[in-house]
């Protein structure tokens, strides 16, 4: 999955291109892509829950997406608003000692980056950094 400027995602079968012998330096077309998924703001970070097969996008509408991919369908399932986040920048896919899965969310509140559970509303992280409009680069790893 990719998403774009344009607020769309994009999904490319890799599977069925090796399988049919596509060189890896052949320019490809998506075989499915989801329009204005997140309207016409860009798509910043994209995760999928393995259990569910489900793909969570987040963007700088200042949403959450959840979409599937079924029988080679791709359609969008709910919006949910992430309230006073000025921009979304990254979604985890953190598994839990029990199995289940939940999405950890990182974005900007004001000139904070904060990493958050988007279900517990647990906050993991919070750094003053001067907004979201300077260059930054973050690794942040879940022991899964």
């Amino acid at each position: 999955f990719i998403g774009d400027s344009r607020g769309n995602i994009a999904f490319f079968n890799l599977n069925r291109a090796l399988a049919s012998g596509d060189s890896q330096d052949t320019a490809r077309n998506p075989d499915k892509i989801l329009s204005r998924v997140h309207d016409k703001e860009h798509v910043t970070g994209i995760t999928i829950l393995v259990k569910s097969g489900v793909v969570l996008s987040v963007g700088n509408d200042g949403c959450m997406h959840q979409s599937r991919l079924d029988h080679g369908d791709l359609r969008k399932l709910i919006r949910i608003p992430i309230p006073n986040v000025t921009g979304l920048r990254h979604v985890w896919n953190v598994r839990q000692p029990n199995g289940d899965e939940s999405a950890v969310i990182g974005g900007y509140y004001g000139n904070d980056f904060v990493v958050f559970d988007s279900i517990l509303g647990y906050e993991f992280l919070r750094i003053s950094t001067g907004g979201r409009q300077r260059r930054q680069d973050l690794f942040f790893g879940f022991a899964n």
